[in-house]
Parts: C-alpha cells; structure tokens; sequence
C-alpha cells in the first residue's frame, strides 16, 4: 500500500468513518507530502541538492499504477524543477485535489465512497478493517512500544507527528486509543503516553527529508528556528 493510503487510512475514525485529518488547518500538505514520498519511491519524481538548497525535480511523467497518486502527478506534471515545499503544496492541493484522492483510493478499494457527515462533513469506510488494525498496531508498537519499525511505518509516524507536533490535528489519538493495548488510556497516563510518542516520532522527523519539508510547507518563517530546535534540527537542514 501507498504511504499517501497509509496516512489516509490511519486518520479514519474506525468507528464513524469521519475523517481525522482536517483539509483547511494543513491537512493536504501531509497528503501532499505523503504522495511526494511515493512519486520519489516510483521514480517519477526525483530530488537534487541539500538543505535549503533542495529541488524536485520531474524525472518520467508517465502514468503510475494507482489512480490516488495518478491524480496527484498530474498536478506536477507541468513543473520540471520546483522546490520540494511547492512540490508539497501542488501534490497535495487543497480540497478540490484531496476529494479527487480520496475518488481514487475508493477506486483502488482502499475505502468506500464518500458518505456525507452533517452538513458540511464527509466520511469513508475502511473497506479493510483488518489493514487498519495492523497498520495501528505497527505504530503503538513503534511509538510507546519502542519496537523498531520497517521503513513505512516509519514514514507515517513521522508525518503524522509532523501534524501532531504543528497543532494540524490530534493525529496521534488513533494510536493511543488502539484497542489492541488493551484498558483506554486517560488522564496523566494519557497525557504521558502522548509525550512518548511524540518524542519517538520527532527522531523520525529529523531523518526523514520528506517530513523536513512537510514542516516547511506548514511553518510560518519565523517560526522555524523554534520548531528547527523542538526536532532537534538546524533550520537550513529543513528544506526550502
């Protein structure tokens, strides 16, 4: 599976099918960072320089296999050179692009179709109720557990906490209220628990290029040098 399907998936409520991720607080910008991930992995997308010094760079545009990150290349088919937070924000490109990933992950049988949620509201039913569990699971395991993940398990803390970390969301409430640990955790215990995995999952950010720039793309500029520190990263490590 897709890292972009993996944080899509992860930010499910299991239960109403409501989404986690929030689109108008920066929420695209991690599916537009998860999709950067897997463009790069597949060769369509490529990355030269270092630091601020970074650009992606388009290295074959044709087709790729999934139509969810089909439609994401498509939105930078027309860029042959950019910087890897432009690469973020056009990959992931607001509401319109994220409805149209969310079309092409129901196409690949990833979730349902979108189910209207009050007013204004959407959900998607995980067609693979047993995937989500597991994929949960791997992140518990890493992030309180202190087991050492595969690599994209790892991709997805560290965005998830990238979000976490710059107040997108409470993306890490799904991993702490994991059935599979057990009595739900509350109070102090929970408070303790999400320090836990945000401190594991800020290691991954700092050696993960791809949530470097995430950060980026969601920082304000002044901001950097105090969220540079919270990684423990120099802000021209973080990538323009």
């Amino acid at each position: 599976m897709t890292t972009l399907a993996d944080v899509v998936v992860a930010t499910l409520d299991p239960y109403s099918g409501e989404e986690i991720l929030p689109v108008r607080r920066h929420g695209f910008k991690l599916l537009g960072a998860a999709a950067l991930h897997d463009l790069l992995e597949r060769g369509r997308l490529g990355r030269t320089g270092e630091g601020n010094r970074s650009r992606v760079v388009l290295l074959d545009p044709s087709p790729v296999a999934e139509p969810s990150l089909e439609r994401c290349l498509d939105a930078v088919r027309g860029h042959r050179e950019q910087t890897p937070r432009n690469a973020i924000l056009r990959l992931g490109g607001g509401v319109k692009l994220r409805e149209r990933i969310h079309d092409g992950l129901a196409a690949e049988g990833v979730i349902g179709p979108r189910e209207k949620a009050g007013l204004l509201g959407s959900r998607y039913r995980v067609q693979h109720p047993d995937h989500q569990y597991a994929l949960v699971g791997r992140l518990h395991a890493m992030l309180l557990g202190g087991r050492t993940p595969d690599e994209p398990t790892r991709r997805l803390a560290a965005l998830l906490t990238v979000g976490e970390t710059l107040e997108v969301g409470h993306l890490l409430d799904i991993v702490l209220d994991w059935p599979g640990a057990g009595t739900p955790l509350t109070g102090s215990d929970r408070g303790a628990a999400r320090e836990r995995a945000v401190e594991v999952g800020r290691a991954a950010i700092a050696q993960d290029w791809v949530a470097l720039t995430a950060v980026r793309a969601i920082t304000l500029p002044r901001q950097l040098t105090r969220v540079g520190a919270l990684l423990g990263v120099a802000e021209a490590a973080i990538p323009e």
